[in-house]
C-alpha cells in the first residue's frame, strides 16, 4: 500500500553525501501532506503518486504478479525496455504534473544497473521516493540506492511458503536483505501480498515486523487484463478477506506497526459486509439501487497513475494490460493524465460505468487520496512508526530461532533453480 505510511522520517546513513537528508524528507512529507490538502480544498485533479515500471525482468515467477501475462514466454514477445532517458523524462513530468511521491518497482527494479541513477533523479527533484525489491539484488546495488526514502522488502510469510511462491532458497536471502538493509539503517517496510497461499502468515510476519521493529503491510491482489483468466487461483474470496482483516486488526492491538491504520481497515470490513451483490464490480446502475449503502467512490483515477514498461498508463490495477490504455512514452503523461479525467471504465461484461470495486488494496488507497480527516490522522500518528531501529551487530548474521524450528531461517546461500542469465543481460 501506498499511503503516509510512505512517509518515513528516518535518514539512511548511505545517502550518497547529500547533507541533511532528515531535514529534507520532513519537507518532502511536508509538500505531500500541503499538495493533498490544496488538491482536496480546490478540488484540483492532480497525481499525488505515479507508480513507474522500470523493468518487466525479473529473478522470480510469482504467480500473483500483475506486471505481464501468465504466459511468461510471451511477456516479452515485441517488448521495448524504458530507458533512463525514457524514465527520467517520465520523473520530470511527473513533477509538473504535481505528483510528490514516485515508485520505481518493477519486475525487479533492483536489476537495472542505472536504477540509482533514477532514485536521485527522483530526489533531484524533490520528490518522495518508495522502492520495491525482493531483496536478492540488495547487496550489489545497495551502495547505489542510498537516497531512497522508504525501502519496501517482499516477505510472503514463512520460509516454506515464501520459497514455493519465490523459489528455493528466496526466504534466506530475503532475511539477508531485511538485516542488511537494518544495519545501513534505512526506513524499512515489509510487504506480503495477501493471496490463498498467504493468507495464513500473519503470524509469521508478526513476529519477523516485531522482531525487527520495523512497519508491516498485506497488499490485497487486484486481478489485472493479463492475470484474469487464473485470478480464482490466487484472490482470496471475500470471506476470507474478512477473516484476515479482523486477525489484521487484532495485529495493532498487539503492537505491530501495520501502516494501514485501525479506522481504515475496519471500514473495509463494514464495506466487505454492506456489498450489495456477489460480483467483483459495483456499477453507477447497481448504485442507484444501494443508495444507502456507505461505500466510497474510487477515487484513484484522480490521485494516482501507473506506467508500464512499455510506457501504458493506467489509474489502477484492474485497467492494467488493456490495450487501449495511452502510452505516456508516446504522447507525454499530462496527456496520459488528461484521458482519464471523463474516463468511465466498465467491467464484469456490463455498460454501466464502474463505481467501486471489491479490492481492499483499491478501496485503502481511495480513503487515504480522500484526504478523509479521521483516516488522515491515524496516517500522520503513524510517522513515528517509520523509523527502523538499526538491527544489532549480532543481528548482522543470519538469525537462529532455537524456540521456534518452524520459523528457522536457511543459513547458507541456495541457488535459485530459475534461469536468470537472460532477464539480467536484456536489462542491461
Amino acid at each position: 500500500m501506498l499511503a503516509l505510511a510512505a512517509i518515513s522520517t528516518g535518514e539512511p546513513d548511505v545517502a550518497r553525501g547529500k547533507p541533511d537528508m532528515n531535514a529534507q524528507k520532513w519537507m518532502t512529507a511536508a509538500k505531500v501532506g500541503a499538495a493533498m490538502a490544496g488538491y482536496k480544498m480546490l478540488n484540483l485533479r492532480r497525481p499525488l503518486s505515479v507508480q513507474i515500471l522500470v523493468t518487466k525482468y525479473c529473478n522470480m515467477q510469482c504467480d500473483m504478479c500483475f506486471t505481464y501475462p501468465i504466459d511468461s514466454k510471451e511477456k516479452f514477445d515485441g517488448h521495448r525496455e524504458p530507458s533512463f532517458e525514457d524514465i527520467s523524462s517520465l520523473i520530470a513530468q511527473s513533477k509538473k504534473l504535481g505528483a510528490q511521491v514516485i515508485v520505481p518497482f518493477g519486475g525487479e527494479p533492483l536489476i537495472r544497473d542505472d536504477i540509482g541513477r533514477i532514485i536521485d533523479t527522483i530526489k533531484s527533484h524533490g520528490l518522495y521516493c518508495v522502492l520495491y525489491t525482493n531483496g536478492t539484488h540488495l547487496k550489489k546495488r545497495i551502495d547505489d540506492i542510498g537516497a531512497t526514502d522508504q525501502l519496501v522488502i517482499s516477505v510472503d510469510g514463512d520460509e516454506a511458503t515464501h520459497n514455493s511462491i519465490r523459489g528455493k532458497g528466496a526466504y534466506a536471502r530475503c532475511i539477508e536483505a531485511i538485516e542488511l538493509a537494518l544495519s545501513r539503517g534505512f526506513n524499512l517496510r515489509l510487504h506480503t501480498v495477501l493471496t490463498r497461499k498467504t493468507l495464513n502468515t500473519l503470524p509469521h510476519m508478526k513476529y519477523l515486523a516485531k522482531k525487527y521493529d520495523v512497519m508491516l503491510n498485506y497488499g490485497y491482489t487486484d486481478a489485472t487484463e493479463f492475470t484474469l483468466p487464473m485470478a480464482e487461483q490466487f484472490v482470496p474470496q471475500p470471506n476470507e478477506t474478512k477473516t484476515f482483516l479482523k486477525d489484521y486488526l487484532r495485529a495493532h492491538d498487539d503492537g505491530i506497526r501495520i501502516s494501514t491504520p485501525k479506522s481504515v481497515i475496519k471500514r473495509c470490513i463494514r464495506i466487505l459486509d454492506s456489498w450489495p451483490h456477489q460480483g467483483h464490480t459495483l456499477t453507477e446502475e447497481d448504485m442507484k439501487d444501494n443508495r444507502h449503502v456507505d461505500i466510497p467512490r474510487c477515487g484513484l483515477k484522480d490521485r494516482n497513475l501507473y506506467v508500464d514498461s512499455d510506457g501504458r498508463a493506467m489509474p489502477c490495477l484492474p485497467l492494467w494490460g488493456r490495450e487501449d490504455n495511452p502510452n505516456a512514452y508516446e504522447v507525454g503523461l499530462e496527456q496520459a493524465w488528461e484521458h482519464y479525467a471523463d474516463y468511465r471504465p466498465s467491467f464484469d461484461g456490463t455498460d454501466s460505468p464502474c463505481y467501486q470495486c471489491r479490492s481492499i488494496f483499491t478501496i485503502e488507497k481511495g480513503l487515504f487520496y480522500s484526504f478523509s480527516v479521521i483516516h488522515l490522522l491515524e496516517f500522520i500518528t503513524g510517522f513515528d512508526f517509520l523509523k527502523s531501529k538499526r538491527v544489532p551487530p549480532e543481528l548482522t548474521k543470519t538469525a537462529n530461532i532455537d524456540d521456534q524450528p518452524h520459523l528457522r531461517i536457511v543459513a547458507e546461500e541456495q541457488s535459485d533453480p530459475r534461469d536468470t542469465k537472460a532477464q539480467e543481460q536484456g536489462a542491461e
